[in-house]
């Protein structure tokens, strides 16, 4: 037994519990819990005149009030009453060995009293006993609090006895210097533990762990390196590596729907996830399929390669796509969790799997690194026309395909959806507003679980495949809902909770900027596409001589910058405000405007679906039924569904989506500004208020404009107009007057 630390406080502690070892009397010690008190303890008996005899402890905590008597003093036996048969307490058992009671301020004063007369006189009475019995059991009191808080607590014949032989041992913050030792430590214990060979803390890693403000204490940082010594990918510990557990809030407003067990069975079960996974594996398969056959082998002609009538295409974009953002707000990232690209890796890693670690880039880059794929896919989709057909459509669908299946094979866990995927960053942010979460409770974690079988895994079902942990979950993006961890827990430690929505966006301690530049970003984003269908721009494109191709890149690039620029200029001013950096206000306030990005998404597919996929899935299923009946090829015979939705209903729709956006987003504004800080409100909302102002102002303009391709110039009837355009239906367009969240292209499910 060693006692590690350089600190001045420690070295002090140190000798004096040395000095006080020496003698036969009892010994105080006070402290926040998770200090080291049992550790030091352990080294008082150690550094004692009787090493090798007992050392027991216990907890206060653990007994009923009316155990406590009969464990410390013992019963004494009644021979005419068979029923009492009497008990040897500790204080008798052990002899001359050492007794550290924990939780002593929890003794109450009568039992107080008796142990205060057993440390003056060296006796005490049994429980309904007369006699007194002598011992030698030296006494060790360990009390969770401030010295004056426990202290209080005590009798004064008590106070008296240890007041010259109370040791109060510093919290963990007070002692900086000592972290990097103490991690040092449990790094080489763990990692021998696990079989691993670490060889210890990155420069990065030691600075994340000094600049924390270890509220569990020793106790907390020896859990943080036990579960980095489990994920940690590289020869160092790195900062992804470190997973914190922050003190639990009050849980307002929550149901944890798991004390149902019928729903804890169902969502359990082994079929449950399994049968999701597969039928998508097959939609996605019937997708790929059609959409590749087509453009392979069908003629640039054939009916089939028009949007409307080839099957992958509607199922992909009509009826696929706009389902995305919903399932995020309702059941956070569930589609995640059975995502059928994931589903085929997972297939293609049963043949062959190295398990190689994480590359340590990706850690570095963790959230930064879907957004910026994210990017990549939505700027090519539109600009080389992905969605416009089959053949483009299929080749997307395979490669990415293609990359979750080498990810798969290649690395541990689900390394490309938590750290490749182009969906991870889209359907993460929109799951911040979800009404269902999956988390660990802490007191349950901190106290009950010492395996982390729901971060490494067991028998029933695989490690958490995010490389998270449940008790240090603060945000529904870090989370698959693949339930993985829910099977693991013996303990049922794993909570799925019901909450208010909006709720994560105020009740995060510390915000990922990432994230929330992300959901800033998308404000813009859903404003440039909505722009690109717009009957203004598709007017305006043909006179300009300049290339298409740089035109959208400058528009695209225009749309990001318009939303980003402004956040960030009113960041700065409410920074100001509230004496913080910058960066810190960002990532508080930027978590505001995702409600925002969200209508604006919501409002523009809604208007793609109602002014043409809707009547666009009705024709599909209108040719199939006569194929199905009658043998009339899919697309030989078009069918047209007169528009039964007036122009002017849709961009109702749209107006409240976004008007209830920027109702969500000022609320979140607002409550997260209080829960900084009560000071100074107003100063601080007021910068994002205006910004978010413009942002509305903006969609509003953008969203309610006309739409589709300008009216030709009336030379003759035009026989072949069909009534839907004929009553003003938005039109698809080409590869740059589309929008990639349009027909002309929409981010792809994955």
């Amino acid at each position: 037994m060693e006692i590690i630390g350089e600190s001045k406080k420690i070295l002090e502690a140190k000798k004096r519990i040395e000095e006080l070892a020496k003698e036969e009397k009892a010994v105080l010690l006070i402290g926040p819990t998770g200090t080291g008190k049992k550790t030091l303890a352990r080294y008082f008996h150690q550094k004692g005149p009787h090493p090798d005899f007992p050392y027991v402890e216990i907890s206060m905590a653990n007994l009923e009030e009316n155990q406590v008597g009969a464990v410390l003093f013992g019963i004494e036996p009644d021979p005419a009453a068979t029923h009492m048969k009497g008990q040897i307490g500790y204080l008798e058992m052990i002899e001359t060995g050492t007794l550290a009671i924990a939780h002593a301020e929890q003794l109450d004063v009568h039992q107080q009293s008796k142990l205060a007369t057993y440390l003056k006189a060296g006796w005490f009475h049994r429980v309904y006993g007369q006699q007194s019995v002598k011992s030698k059991t030296r006494v060790l009191l360990l009390a969770s609090g401030t010295e004056a808080e426990v202290l209080e607590k005590f009798i004064p014949e008590l106070k008296e006895l240890l007041r010259d032989r109370t040791l109060f041992l510093p919290p963990l913050i007070q002692r900086l210097k000592d972290i990097p030792l103490l991690a040092e430590h449990f790094l080489r214990t763990y990692s021998k533990k696990n079989g691993r060979k670490i060889g210890g803390l990155s420069r990065e890693a030691t600075e994340k762990l000094v600049s924390y403000g270890w509220p569990g204490n020793i106790k907390e940082l020896e859990n943080v390196i036990q579960r980095a010594s489990m994920v940690a990918s590289e020869d160092l510990i790195i900062p992804g590596d470190l997973i914190f557990v922050r003190p639990s809030e009050k849980e307002t407003h929550k149901i944890n729907i798991l004390r149902n067990e019928k729903i804890r069975n169902l969502l359990t079960h082994p079929a449950t996830m399994k049968l999701l996974i597969w039928f998508n594996i097959f939609m996605v398969t019937l997708m790929a399929g059609f959409t590749l056959y087509t453009g392979l082998f069908k003629p640039a002609d054939d009916p089939l390669q028009q949007y409307e009538n080839n099957l992958g295409m509607v199922i992909t974009w009509i009826v696929w796509f706009p389902i995305l953002p919903l399932s995020a707000v309702l059941v956070g990232r569930i589609w995640c969790g059975v995502c059928p690209i994931a589903g085929i890796g997972d297939l293609a890693a049963r043949v062959k799997k190295f398990n190689l670690p994480v590359p340590r880039i990706l850690k570095r880059m963790d959230f930064w690194l879907v957004i910026f794929t994210f990017l990549i896919l939505d700027y090519l989709e539109e600009f080389l026309d992905i969605a416009g057909t089959p053949l483009a459509t299929g080749t997307l669908l395979l490669i990415i395909i293609g990359l979750s299946a080498l990810f798969c094979v290649l690395y541990e866990r689900k390394t490309f959806c938590r750290y490749v995927c182009p969906l991870a960053g889209l359907l993460g942010t929109y799951s911040t507003l979800s009404m269902v979460e999956v988390r660990g409770n802490k007191r349950i974690c901190q106290t009950q679980c010492g395996q982390h079988h729901c971060l490494k895994g067991t028998e029933k079902a695989e490690g958490c495949p995010m490389f998270s942990y449940p008790a240090s979950l603060t945000t529904n993006a870090e989370c698959m809902m693949c339930f993985n961890c829910l099977k693991s827990c013996d303990q049922r430690g794993v909570q799925v909770n019901l909450r208010p929505p909006l709720q994560e966006l105020w009740r995060q301690s510390q915000p990922l900027l990432s994230l929330a530049l992300f959901g800033v970003m998308l404000v813009g984003l859903m404003a440039h596409h909505q722009f690109m269908e717009g009957t203004y721009w598709k007017v305006t494109k043909k006179t300009l001589e300049t290339s298409p191709g740089l035109v959208y890149t400058l528009l695209y690039g225009l749309g990001l910058a318009m939303a980003v620029i402004p956040f960030w200029l009113s960041s700065t001013l409410s920074a100001a405000a509230s004496r913080e950096k910058i960066s810190e206000n960002m990532a508080y306030y930027g978590m505001a405007f995702i409600p925002l990005a969200l209508a604006g998404h919501l409002a523009h597919v809604g208007h793609e679906f109602l002014d043409e996929g809707l009547y666009e899935m009705m024709a599909y299923l209108a040719m199939a039924y006569n194929y199905l009946t009658s043998g009339i090829a899919i697309g030989s015979e078009p069918v047209e569904i007169a528009p039964f939705i007036h122009g002017s209903i849709n961009t109702f729709i749209k107006v409240m989506i976004i008007l209830g956006g920027a109702t969500a987003s000022l609320i979140a504004l607002v409550m997260i500004a209080r829960r900084l800080s009560k000071r100074n409100v107003f100063g601080r909302i007021l910068p994002h208020g205006l910004i978010l102002l413009l942002f509305v102002a903006g969609y509003l303009v953008i969203f309610t404009a006309p739409t589709g391709k300008p009216k030709p110039a009336l030379k003759e009837p035009q026989a072949s107009l069909s009534v839907a355009k004929a009553l003003g239906g938005a039109q698809g367009g080409t590869i740059s007057g589309d929008s990639s969240f349009g027909k002309g292209g929409k981010a792809l499910p994955g």
